[in-house]
């Protein structure tokens, strides 16, 4: 998988997941202090996650497990971009059970 395809699948899932806790983009762009149109832009996989941001994210919509943060889970930063391996993807998919977009 390419990073652009990790970063779109990514995007979606935090959107997934997002919707799940009956948040919107405004409460996730308040927890973060950034705009909505970042959201949006990091859902629809146009920029990447800053690491520190996701863990934020993922503590807003109450996603917890090692497995989803440390456990076999590869992460690596270019550029202050989250680079996520598809472990990261498969863990939160069964975590949540939402299906792919």
């Amino acid at each position: 998988m390419t990073s652009t395809a990790r970063t779109r699948t990514l995007g979606a899932r935090l959107g997934r997941l997002r919707k799940a806790a009956g948040l919107t983009v405004y409460d996730a762009a308040e927890h973060l202090r950034c705009t909505s149109g970042k959201i949006s832009k990091i859902e629809n996989g146009h920029v990447g996650v800053k690491h520190q941001e996701l863990l934020a994210l993922l503590d807003l919509y109450k996603v917890t497990g090692a497995g989803a943060r440390t456990a076999g889970v590869s992460l690596g930063t270019t550029r202050g971009r989250l680079l996520v391996d598809a472990l990261l993807v498969a863990t939160l998919r069964r975590l949540q059970r939402l299906p792919l977009p």
